[in-house]
């Protein structure tokens, strides 16, 4: 793939290792062009025109009509396809409910376990100590389990907020004449 001097003929020498100007000069000629043999892409087959029968073209002039109307649920007035909306999702509509509920679980439990360690009713009263063993067992799991409920509850909250945010596109602003304030 090189000639005499070493160069490589797809390049210019003057690009390569070891030119010296002067040694080769230049070239007023076009570069010779060595390309790879490539593959001939696949031909396409034309595309058949539209066959519509008479059958089908009012139920099609029906639709075509609805939605340039603007009456097609979820098409707008323009015509084009609006993306979905993201409550129509039924697990973001479910994280949404299940990330506040964990947050107030966890809160509930904690207190719940607060007020069981502290108000005495764990260590005394009439419980024995069977009772007493499995009752700090469970203050001691809602203890634990709690605060990593919150968190999840919140980071639940956080994640749903961001899903909205990144999808969120702003409408169309409508503007308020200022004669029409004045006429009100």
């Amino acid at each position: 793939m090189s000639d005499e001097g070493g160069f490589d003929p797809r390049y210019s020498p003057e690009f390569q290792r070891g030119y010296e100007p002067g040694s080769r000069g230049r070239t007023d000629e076009a570069p010779k062009s060595h390309s790879p043999s490539r593959v001939a892409p696949m031909p396409v087959a034309p595309v058949p025109d539209r066959v519509v029968h008479p059958a089908d073209e009012p139920d099609q002039l029906d639709s075509v009509s609805a939605i340039d109307a603007g009456d097609a649920e979820g098409v707008p007035d323009g015509g084009s396809l609006a993306e979905p909306r993201p409550w129509r999702n039924p697990y973001l509509v479910s994280l949404a409910v299940i990330g506040p509920a964990m947050t107030i679980a966890g809160v509930t439990l904690f207190r719940w376990a607060v007020t069981q360690m502290y108000s005495g009713q764990i260590s005394g009263g009439t419980s024995t100590t069977e009772e007493a063993r499995a009752d700090w067992i469970w203050v001691q799991v809602a203890w634990g389990i709690a605060p990593l409920l919150c968190i999840a509850g919140v980071l639940t909250v956080i994640g749903v907020v961001f899903f909205l945010a990144t999808r969120w596109r702003p409408g169309s602003r409508t503007t308020v004449d200022a004669s029409d304030e004045l006429d009100a």
